[in-house]
């Protein structure tokens, strides 16, 4: 990979690089590689301790890293590039046909996230790691390997542009099943939470596969303690109920036994069978918060506290 051009020495850091990211992400950015301060440029980022180079493709800063711990020039995943372009009729056509959701979440389940970000307090900066299309608010600076249009930096999880001991919440949802080292994602997201503060973690259970693009491991009960080993736990349950586990796997063995190894009629599978049976997922109003429901649940959440005092 080659590096990005050098800055104008006579033009020095912008205050905005003409981009529309959340401004406190410049409070708590650093290098990926060595943890160094950064200079904004209008053309790039430079990590003034190692000298490296960040671009900032679509104004979004690119703050990743390759296998030889070089800048990225370009995002590893442009979901936007891969996606075929449609209009008029075969778009909406598009829209109208493309498979539901296949996990609910209760009223109880989608405040759960906003009273983490609460209870942080009015003056906290969170990060919300693999956020995805995701977004909870100014306090919450959004970074995922793909250019979402609410992503603030491109970054991987097993190496945050963030300086140590620089936030006060963190928060994941749906992506610990999907990074290849979960040990060094759970760890930098260790080193850059200040002492006190605290981490909301989503996971999954009983869901079938869904790579995007890696999907690597599931989680019990048991297991979703161990991601905050060494933390106060502060709350921990399901976050998603056992009827869209239900629906889920139905989805998927009806897909399985009717296409019969077909790529056409499973993707048309998915589809009819998902919005037949997606429905079953709405029990879960009434089943998610009975005390068995953790045997079979879709998703767990937990929340956890680092040692010491903010």
């Amino acid at each position: 990979m080659t590096h990005a051009p050098m800055p104008d020495s006579t033009a020095g850091p912008s205050s905005e690089p003409g981009t529309a990211f959340n401004p406190l992400l410049k409070q708590i950015a650093a290098c990926p590689g060595c943890h160094g301060e950064l200079d904004w440029f209008e053309e790039c980022i430079e990590c003034q301790a190692c000298g490296r180079r960040y671009m900032l493709p679509g104004h979004i800063p690119l703050l990743m890293l390759d296998e030889a711990d070089r800048p990225l020039t370009e995002p590893l995943v442009s979901r936007s590039a891969s996606r075929r372009s449609f209009r008029g009729w075969r778009q909406r056509l598009s829209l109208t046909t493309d498979i539901p959701r296949f996990a609910y979440k209760t009223a109880q389940s989608r405040q759960r996230i906003p009273r983490f970000i609460a209870g942080l307090g009015p003056q906290a900066i969170i990060i919300n790691v693999g956020s995805g299309r995701t977004s909870f608010g100014q306090r919450v600076v959004n970074m995922d390997i793909e250019p979402f249009s609410n992503v603030d930096a491109i970054a991987g999880g097993d190496k945050l542009p963030v300086a140590d001991a620089s936030v006060d919440g963190a928060i994941t949802i749906g992506v610990l099943e999907h990074v290849p080292d979960l040990r060094s994602t759970l760890s930098e997201i260790d080193r850059v939470l200040k002492p006190g503060g605290q981490v909301y973690h989503e996971v999954p259970f009983i869901q079938g596969f869904h790579g995007s693009p890696t999907d690597f491991r599931r989680f019990t009960v048991q297991g979703v303690a161990e991601l905050v080993k060494g933390y106060k736990i502060l709350d921990q349950g399901v976050a998603s109920g056992p009827s869209s586990a239900l629906g889920w796997l139905l989805i998927e063995w009806l897909t399985l036994l009717f296409s019969f190894d077909s790529p056409v009629l499973r993707k048309v599978g998915r589809r009819v069978f998902g919005w037949l049976f997606s429905p079953l997922k709405y029990f879960d109003r009434w089943l998610e918060s009975r005390a068995e429901a953790w045997r079979m649940a879709c998703a767990y959440y937990v929340a956890g506290q680092k040692p010491g005092e903010r």
